[in-house]
Formats: C-alpha cells, sequence, structure tokens
C-alpha cells in the first residue's frame, strides 16, 4: 500500500536527482518514518571512483575516520567482495541473513563503534553494480527497534526509485550542481536526455540526444514521438513512459536500464524518470528519457528475465537459481534472504512466468535458451 507520506518519499528522492542536497531530507524522512537508527548512502561512478552521491545521518562525528579506518572490516562485515556480488540488487538485506551475528564481535568495526552504539543489525539495498556505479544505501537497526515485515516490504516499494535516482544521479553528475532547473541540469550532461509525454511525443532534446535523433542511432523521431531503435526486448522503453504518465509510484520498477544497442552492436541501456510536478520543472512532460553507456556491459540473463516477466532483479535471481537445481536452503543463504522471503519471491515468480512449478521453470529457462 502507497500512502500519502510513501509519496512524498518517492518525490523527495526525484528532486534530490536534480538538487542533491535534497538526498538529506530524503533519507532521513525515511529513517525517521520506520525507526532506524542511522542512515547512510554512497554512489561512486566509476571507473574514475568519484563520490557522486555521499550521505550519512544521525552518525558521530568521528564516523568518517572510523568507517576509512576499517573499510575492509565494513566489507567482510557482508562476508566479503565477493559474497556482497551476489547479493541481489533493490532487495532489503538484512546482514544477519548473510553472516553469522554471534561472530560479528570479531569484526573490528562492529566492535569498536557498531555495537557501543547500540547497533545490532543493519538493512542494506544494493543499488548500482555495474562498469559505471556503485551504489547502496544501509539502514542501521538499534537494539531498541523491531524491525516488522510491513518495514521491510515499504523499502521494496521504495527500492526501485532510489535504484533508478542514483544511476540518474551517476549520469548527470556534475550538472546538477551548476543548474537551477531540470531543463538546465538535462542540458548540461554529455548523456542523450530527452523530454517526453506520456505518448512518446517529444518536448525537448539535449545537445547529445539532438545528434542521435539526427543520426537516427540509437533513438529516431517519428512523427515527432521518441523511438528506440534497436530495443532488445519491445515496447519496454514507451511502458515505460506510459506508466511514468500515471505518476512516480506507478512506474515502480519499469524503465530501469532497459537495453538496446546502436547500429554498430555496441551495448548502451535506457533509463526513464518519472516527472509529475518535479522541482524545476517548466515544461509539458511526463518523463525524461535517459541514453546512457553501459560500460561495455552486455545483458545478463537475469536483466532479460527481469524486462520479459517484470520481475524484480531478486526474483530474477531466485529463478536463476532454482533452475540451476539447488535447494531452497541454499538458495536462500546465497540471496542473503531469510527462507520464507525466498518463497515469497518464488510465488511471485510462479505468478508472473505462469509456470507453477521448479520443473516448469526449469523448461522456461530452456525455451529461452537460458544457462540451466
Amino acid at each position: 500500500m502507497v500512502d500519502s507520506e510513501l509519496l512524498r518519499i518517492i518525490g523527495l528522492i526525484y528532486d534530490a536527482v536534480v538538487r542533491p542536497e535534497g538526498w538529506e531530507q530524503a533519507l532521513d524522512t525515511i529513517r525517521v518514518r520506520h525507526g532506524w537508527f542511522n542512515s547512510s548512502m554512497a554512489v561512486i561512478g566509476l571507473p574514475a571512483g568519484k563520490n557522486v552521491v555521499s550521505v550519512a545521518l544521525n552518525l558521530p562525528d568521528d564516523f568518517h575516520e572510523m568507517s576509512q579506518k576499517h573499510v575492509r572490516d565494513v566489507i567482510e562485515l557482508w562476508g566479503g567482495p565477493e559474497r556482497v556480488a551476489q547479493l541481489p540488487l533493490e532487495e532489503p538485506i538484512l546482514n544477519s541473513n548473510v553472516t553469522d551475528p554471534t561472530r560479528w564481535m570479531e569484526n573490528g568495526y562492529f566492535r569498536e563503534w557498531g555495537r557501543p552504539h547500540g547497533l545490532v543489525d543493519q538493512v542494506a539495498i544494493g543499488l548500482a553494480r555495474d562498469p559505471t556505479a556503485i551504489a547502496n544505501i544501509s539502514f542501521g537497526i538499534h537494539e531498541s527497534t523491531i524491525v516488522t515485515p510491513t518495514m521491510m516490504d515499504e523499502l521494496r516499494i521504495l527500492a526501485p526509485h532510489l535504484r533508478r535516482a542514483a544511476i540518474i544521479a551517476r549520469i548527470l553528475e556534475n550538472s546538477q550542481t551548476r543548474a537551477a532547473t531540470l531543463e538546465a541540469a538535462l542540458d548540461a550532461t554529455q548523456a542523450g536526455a530527452i523530454l517526453v509525454r506520456g505518448d512518446m511525443g517529444i518536448v525537448h532534446a539535449n545537445q547529445s540526444a539532438e545528434a542521435m535523433l539526427r543520426q537516427g542511432d540509437p533513438i529516431r523521431a517519428a512523427k515527432g514521438r521518441l523511438r528506440l531503435a534497436e530495443e532488445i526486448v519491445p515496447g519496454h522503453l514507451e511502458a515505460a513512459v506510459q506508466a511514468a504518465a500515471n505518476g512516480a509510484a506507478a512506474i515502480g520498477r519499469r524503465g530501469i536500464g532497459i537495453p538496446a544497442r546502436r547500429d554498430d552492436g555496441s551495448p548502451l541501456v535506457t533509463h526513464v524518470m518519472p516527472l509529475e510536478g518535479r522541482q524545476g520543472q517548466a515544461l509539458d512532460a511526463d518523463a525524461v528519457v535517459f541514453v546512457a553507456d553501459s560500460g561495455g556491459a552486455e545483458p545478463a540473463p537475469g536483466q532479460s528475465l527481469e524486462l520479459l516477466f517484470g520481475l524484480t532483479p531478486a526474483e530474477a535471481r531466485a529463478f536463476e537459481l532454482v533452475v540451476s537445481g539447488r535447494p531452497s536452503g541454499s538458495i536462500a543463504q546465497a540471496m542473503g534472504v531469510a527462507e520464507s522471503t525466498l518463497r515469497t519471491h518464488l510465488l511471485r515468480v510462479f505468478d508472473k512466468t505462469g509456470r507453477h512449478s521448479r520443473a516448469a521453470l526449469v523448461q522456461l529457462a530452456r525455451e529461452l535458451e537460458l544457462p540451466v
């Protein structure tokens, strides 16, 4: 259920894309709503490793120094780099479902900072993990806080919006700091950016997008309407824009990382950001379509599943692990979720794919020529 306060939070998230100083308000509103002890968010642009977004709230003055001292410990608390890389994006994951809490006191970061502040767990959401960016958000859990299913479900509602905003913040990078309006920020970025109405009618294209439209690669204009020349899964860009026209909550996770190709076969991705009265919006448009470099990364099998069936990254990961033949306990451990959460993901996979057994999912993977 998306109530008025969640809608307001979603709006704050998208406002922060244009005005980065708004990230603190967006994160703190989430923190206060659920009673998390602290919150932090990082978006790191690659390959330079530049901090695009770096926010930490309700943390002591020495937190930055402490976290820098324990960089390795922070990662090890989650099982190390390889373990972190296996965790699905967009899924709120409790640290205690990934590593053994009884051994956390062996970790210098937890022993010297976390436990003395009364922290007993944390929940994190991976937002990006590709050649162009690494992004995540986390919330500390105090010993006085009881984490409820509703809190986790609300984070799942917010997760795709946070993910989209983090990715687009990386695309815009420095252009927000010197732009007072959305249009100015779009014009200042080197990525292709097109303001469109819900019917795909082009309202405004920045300089990079204009050049793409003139060449007809990778985007085209047909009777004033935007078209993606080589969309790998046809129809998804238009569907995402139509959803955006119905409001930020309606788009959900559609329009994140839609894969396409240029005429020369090189990969790219498009992202759709809903507008719905965002700060600085002056033109009559429903969404912004960003045409961005994928960093050379080809679409993964899981991404195809997400697009074909509307799966979340966690559901796509569950699909992949099920068809590999792994038992439920092993899958839940690999995903960093409880077995009850895995069951929920699988029920949604069955519903969205129209297949209702593990054997049927294996057969579907064969039909789609996905690795089994």
